[in-house]
């Protein structure tokens, strides 16, 4: 019998909020997503895109609003159901009112094959967690 739960069988999930001030979305750096996705590194689980109307409002963009670039488009689609409508306002609040952004949340599937390889020779992953940017910043030096 398998006692794993869902959480066991993946890796940590993270997001992104990508802002792109000129209020233009363009796939550029999202090669790397794509990439990482293909090599397994990591699973797109959800991608919106977003931006505010004149009024302030929050508008979900399809992928017919992305302008063309196949790059996002490759990306768009991507919905677990993990981000709702109050997520997506809440992140979009954490760029410029005039600036567009993609929501990227992914898992990080590689800690999920590390943690099964672990676990096939007798040990197991206890704990995984994020180091605060600030601390990092501060122990780095900037």
């Amino acid at each position: 019998m398998n006692d794993h739960t869902t959480a066991d069988l993946l890796g940590p999930v993270d997001f992104l909020v990508i802002e792109f001030p000129d209020g233009q979305l363009t796939g550029e750096g999202f090669e790397s997503v794509l990439e990482l996705s293909r090599n397994d590194t990591i699973r797109v689980l959800d991608i919106e895109f977003v931006r505010h109307d004149e009024q302030g409002d929050l508008v979900i963009l399809d992928t017919a609003e992305l302008g063309g670039d196949e790059r996002l488009a490759d990306l768009a689609g991507a919905g677990s159901g993990l981000l709702d409508d109050e997520d997506l306002h809440t992140l979009a609040g954490l760029v410029d009112a005039s600036s567009s952004a993609a929501v990227l949340v992914y898992e990080n599937s590689w800690t999920a094959r590390l943690a099964a390889d672990l676990e096939a020779g007798g040990a197991r992953l206890a704990a995984v967690g994020a180091v605060d940017l600030d601390d990092l910043d501060t122990a780095l030096g900037d």
